[in-house]
């Protein structure tokens, strides 16, 4: 790789400076050089330009190295100074050295000039870094008193008798009290109440070399009556001989922590909640998969008896039903693959009417309410019809004597004072989805619970408790948050925000693609480690004509590579596997050697396309679990096939 070389080269003869730019040039810098012969240019030359090496013969006709260096070293300027001479005496060059010269070489022997340029090159970037450390710690000393005095958290110094020692402008802020007014005091003395919140005790086993980790307390404002929490860490400070002589202290503000603490606690629970809906789904989704494949294999046997096809058809209906119920938990904890595509919220609603009307049944009135104008949005269109669904059967339900039902979709721009007013909001323009009904409502105890999983105010048999989770899971899938403004007796509003977008919106695909073969002649890498689930792909793959290898994790995917000299044309593999090497490592290591191999990753987390935002594998197929022989056949020649 070509470096950049400014050089000054103290020399009288024009051939020996081209011999040395020369070999420096073939050595692949690229050199900016300029010749002196006295010291009157070279005082110039240092005064006009900046140089990263100075390289001077010993003897020249009105100068000399050592006077050369003495320039360099007057100037104040910190570069490499290699003497280069004809004949140089060993005494000479030890002298030059201890002068002040980082390198001598000889004339007629430049091997070690190529070598010596770009140790001295290193070492003078190491020195300027060091300087530039020591630049910086200065002013880091020089600024930390300011640094302290501005910071908009409390910061403390206790001594060893306990007692304050320091007391910033926030520290007034807080408490009330300037610093004049506790130095030299202990706090409990000042603060009586913080004899029990856990400040003295953690500050006794600070000054005993411990670190209990932050405590948190809440205080008033003697002076303003105000209340809030704070937080106090702490950690021991050492003299240079590591003997504690005092204790520093952080204190910062977190009454508006604890506010948003309790409005994400609704979250925290659906999270935890995810993550076992997540790896339910994809034991049960493996599992799933080997019924489909199996089922196909069975359906497609030679004549099978017409009461075994119907039997095998109810089957697969059945375990598609069990496919879907997946599907939904995994939408639930915001796994399940979506394709997005620009999509007008206010066609769905046209769209969806009629069935809703018929959903919501005659004694509800449904009305809609769409301005013209209204952006697109990037969404999964299924999803979005889902979530519509859901909120109307919430909200009918919340009507049992009837009622009125208004569906309206807007455009919505968030500044940063209505972004204030929710935790989950943000600046933007956004279309908002409102969904208001006229039914019973709900009270305060019941709002923070309405997204949980299971959780329904139903009778038993009424509901599953999934609709409004689901919505929620939904919502957050698509980057977005929802709203709820409800009251007993007053009915219900749910607002759904979802970014605005100004993308085209493209028709529905007419489902006139044709078919896609099924056959093939490639070679095919499978890489699962699910057993039977790999030895189903194998066999049925082999059946329609494919080269197939197998491995069941990565690390012998990668040995099977090897020896076959990479001579693979798909490969076929799941997403999470054993011995850490992921379906996205093994895709990027294959790849990497043999730019023309496709690529199959498959999941049963629900894990797509969305997750695999590297561009170097745009062209990834992902094929969702479970899948059946259909699915197989279609992921490969789309996979293989080039577009149309």
């Amino acid at each position: 790789m070509s470096t950049d070389l400014s050089l000054l080269l103290v020399e009288d003869s024009e051939s020996d400076a081209a011999l040395v730019v020369r070999v420096l040039e073939r050595a692949g810098f690229r050199v900016r050089s300029a010749r002196v012969e006295t010291a009157g240019e070279m005082q110039a030359a240092l005064q006009q330009n900046q140089w990263d090496l100075v390289i001077s013969d010993h003897n020249l006709p009105q100068f000399d190295a050592r006077g050369a260096l003495e320039v360099l070293q007057q100037s104040e300027i910190d570069i490499p100074f290699i003497v280069v001479s004809g004949a140089i005496q060993e005494q000479l060059a030890v002298e030059m050295m201890r002068a002040g010269a980082h390198d001598y070489l000889m004339k007629d022997n430049l091997l070690r000039l190529v070598p010596a340029v770009e140790r001295e090159l290193f070492e003078a970037r190491a020195r300027e870094q060091r300087r530039e450390a020591q630049q910086a710690l200065h002013e880091a000393d020089r600024f930390c008193h300011e640094i302290i005095r501005c910071a908009r958290d409390g910061i403390v110094v206790y001594g060893s008798d306990f007692t304050y020692r320091s007391w910033n402008p926030a520290m007034e802020k807080y408490t009330g009290y300037s610093a004049e007014e506790v130095l030299g005091r202990r706090p409990q003395d000042i603060f009586p109440f913080l004899q029990n919140s856990g400040v003295i005790e953690t500050l006794e086993k600070t000054m005993q070399g411990e670190f209990p980790g932050p405590v948190e307390f809440s205080i008033q404002n003697p002076r303003t009556g105000k209340a809030g929490w704070f937080s106090d860490s702490m950690a021991p400070l050492r003299d240079t001989r590591n003997r504690i002589v005092g204790v520093i202290a952080t204190v910062r503000d977190i009454t508006e922590q604890k506010k948003i603490e309790a409005q994400l606690l609704q979250s925290h629970k659906m999270e935890a909640v995810g993550l076992l809906a997540g790896g339910i789904a994809h034991d049960f989704n493996n599992i799933l998969c080997v019924l489909l494949m199996q089922l196909g294999l069975l359906q497609n046997a030679p004549q099978p008896a017409a009461s075994l096809l119907e039997a095998f058809k109810d089957m697969e209906r059945e375990t598609l039903r069990a496919r879907d119920l997946v599907r939904q938990l995994l939408t639930f904890c915001r796994k399940q693959a979506v394709e997005m595509h620009p999509l007008h919220l206010q066609e769905l609603l046209r769209g969806l009417f009629k069935m809703l009307v018929r959903l919501l049944g005659e004694h509800i009135t449904l009305k809609l309410e769409i301005p013209s104008g209204i952006p697109s949005v990037v969404a999964d269109a299924s999803m979005m019809e889902q979530m519509i669904i859901n909120l109307c059967v919430n909200a009918r339900d919340a009507m049992p004597q009837g009622g009125h039902l208004t569906l309206c979709v807007e455009e919505t721009a968030i500044n940063s004072e209505a972004a204030a007013r929710h935790t989950e909001r943000r600046m933007g323009n956004f279309v908002c989805l409102r969904v208001s009904d006229t039914g019973t409502g709900m009270d305060t105890e019941t709002m923070p619970h309405i997204f949980e999983p299971f959780f329904t105010t139903k009778e038993p048999g009424k509901g599953t408790g999934l609709g409004l989770s689901s919505v929620y899971g939904i919502v957050q899938q698509h980057k977005g948050w929802i709203e709820v403004d409800s009251a007993p007796g007053k009915g219900s509003t749910f607002q759904v925000f979802l970014p605005a977008s100004t993308e085209p919106v493209v028709g529905r695909d007419e489902q006139t693609k044709k078919s896609v073969a099924a056959a093939g002649r490639e070679s095919i890498l499978i890489v699962e480690d699910e057993t039977a689930l790999r030895n189903l792909a194998v066999r049925l793959l082999r059946s329609r004509g494919y080269r197939v290898a197998e491995a069941s994790n990565g690390r012998q995917a990668v040995e099977l590579w090897e020896q076959n000299e990479g001579r693979f044309d798909l490969l076929l593999s799941d997403m999470i596997m054993p011995e850490g090497i992921t379906g996205l490592d093994l895709a990027r290591r294959l790849t990497g050697t043999n730019r023309e191999l496709k690529v199959i990753l498959s999941s049963g987390y629900g894990t797509g396309p969305d997750h695999l935002d590297d561009s170097a594998f745009s062209g990834i197929v992902f094929l969702p679990k479970p899948y059946g022989p259909r699915d197989l056949y279609s992921a490969v020649r789309k996979c293989l096939d080039p577009p149309a």
